[in-house]
C-alpha cells in the first residue's frame, strides 16, 4: 500500500450544484490497496475507468473504496492506468 499523486487533476464541470472532476494515474499507476487522499469535502459519488489494457478478462476494471475524501483502489492487476472520477459538492 502507497500513497498516490495523481499526474492529472482537472474540473470538468458543473452539474448544478455539484462540480465533476477528474483525477488521472498514468505514470504514476496504481497497485492494490493504494491510496489517493483526494481533500475534497463532499464526495457524492465516485467512478473509475482503468485505462490500459489487461492481461486478461478476469483482470480487468478496477474496484474503490472511499473513506471521507481518502480513496483506496483495488485494481484487477498491479500497475493499472486508472481515471477517477468524483461528483463533489466542494
Amino acid at each position: 500500500m502507497a500513497a498516490v499523486t495523481p499526474d492529472l487533476f482537472r474540473n470538468l464541470g458543473s452539474l448544478g450544484p455539484y462540480r465533476l472532476v477528474m483525477a488521472r494515474f498514468s505514470t504514476t499507476t496504481v497497485n492494490d490497496a493504494d491510496t489517493y487522499a483526494s481533500g475534497l469535502k463532499a464526495v457524492f459519488a465516485y467512478w473509475a475507468q482503468q485505462k490500459d489494457n489487461p492481461t486478461t478478462q478476469a483482470s480487468a476494471g478496477v474496484a474503490i473504496a472511499v473513506s471521507g475524501a481518502t480513496f483506496t483502489f483495488y485494481p484487477g492487476e498491479e500497475g493499472a492506468e486508472v481515471d477517477l472520477f468524483i461528483l463533489t459538492g466542494s
